[in-house]
């Protein structure tokens, strides 16, 4: 009979620690599953604003020269890491605004 006691408050013990482990390590799960639910929306939103960018490579060479950069410019910023925005670094190589004025 005391070995029944004995197994019934093992049990019990076990019971105890399984939810002290879920109350333990609860909010690291959840810090773990939302930083892997933001890197997922940062990298989603990085792939968005590279497909936005590649339009410019479709623009004639007088529209860019217009916006201030060059195609040679526009090409190397496509080939960029995804990580790496394109648009920032094209704009640290664009041409001072200048007048121009068309024939």
């Amino acid at each position: 009979m005391a070995y029944h006691q004995t197994t019934d408050c093992f049990e019990a013990a076990q019971g105890a620690n399984y939810q002290n482990w879920w109350s333990r390590n609860a909010k690291k799960l959840k810090r773990w599953i939302d930083g892997l639910v933001a890197r997922h929306r940062k990298r989603r939103q990085q792939r968005i604003d590279r497909q936005a960018f590649q339009h410019m490579r479709l623009l004639n060479d007088d529209i860019l020269d217009d916006i201030g950069v060059t195609r040679s410019n526009v090409e190397w910023a496509s080939q960029l890491p995804i990580d790496q925005s394109a648009s920032q670094a094209l704009r640290s190589t664009m041409k001072r605004a200048r007048p121009r004025i068309r024939p």
